[in-house]
Formats: C-alpha cells, sequence, structure tokens
C-alpha cells in the first residue's frame, strides 16, 4: 500500500540521517558519547522533521504488521552503525563487554524506541531531544566504563 511505502521511506530518511552523523562524528570521542550524542542529534532530527502523527502511525504499523518490520531490520544502516560503535567501546575498554555487542544493540534501539514511543503516545508535547538527552544516559548508565581522570 502506499501507507507501507511511506512508511519505508520513513526508516531510509532516519537512516540517511543516521549516515549524515556518522560523519560528524569526532573519531577521538569516547564510544558511550558517541551513542549518546546520535541518540540526542536524531532524536532531535524526528521531533522537528517529521509530523508526530505520521511517527505514531509508522510504530503503530510495525506493531501490528504481518511481514516485515522494517524497524528491526538488522541490516539497516541504523543498526549496522549501533553495532559499530558498540564493538569500538568494547575495543576501548568504554562499554562494558559483560554484554555482547549484539544484545547491548538491542538494547540500546529497544530504549530509543521507548523514548519515542513515549513521545509519540504524548502527541509530541515535550521535546523529545532534550528528554532523550536527559535519559538516555540513565537509561545506558549499566554499560558505561568508567574511565580514569
Amino acid at each position: 500500500s502506499s501507507k507501507d511505502s511511506l512508511l519505508d521511506t520513513l526508516s531510509t530518511i532516519l537512516d540517511e540521517n543516521y549516515a549524515k552523523l556518522e560523519d560528524e562524528l569526532d573519531p577521538e570521542m569516547n564510544s558511550f558519547d558517541k551513542l549518546m550524542y546520535l541518540n540526542y542529534r536524531s532524536h532531535s532530527f524526528m521531533e522537528q522533521k517529521i509530523d508526530v502523527a505520521l511517527l505514531s502511525s509508522l510504530y503503530s504499523t510495525q506493531l501490528i504488521a504481518k511481514g516485515d518490520r522494517n524497524l528491526l531490520d538488522q541490516n539497516r544502516t541504523y543498526y549496522k552503525l549501533i553495532s559499530r560503535i558498540i564493538e569500538e567501546g568494547h575495543v576501548r575498554n568504554q562499554i562494558s563487554r559483560e554484554k555482547s555487542i549484539q544484545e547491548i544493540t538491542k538494547y540500546y534501539s529497544l530504549c530509543e524506541r521507548a523514548l519515542v514511543s513515549d513521545w509519540c503516545l504524548n502527541r509530541g508535547n515535550y521535546s523529545l531531544g532534550e528528554y532523550s538527552k536527559e535519559y538516555m544516559p540513565i537509561l545506558m548508565e549499566h554499560f558505561r566504563v568508567d574511565q580514569p581522570e
């Protein structure tokens, strides 16, 4: 349907934005901080550029979809990027190795979906970017490895 193709387009738009954000990242930046930066910037982008009703529609369609759930497609730029940063964080000892890259990626995306879903439920009546900036670090804190001063 045309709605499905619109939703596919939305996943593509979000992925293109992630690719753009990746180019902005300072390679030296702490890997955990990279994840928080991406979360803040991508959620600010959604808040500013994507109508909350459209985003709600994407999320609700994904919940009841019979076939592909493009939000969960592991081949998306989004998942590849998040996984790469978590892997880098493991190597640099900036992200806990107690869970696998795959498990932390899954949890990270779950936290993002929770934040976006709640924002949609509230009809976008608060800043998604600012709320995410405050609460995503709390949701992810367990995986942050304290760095020596």
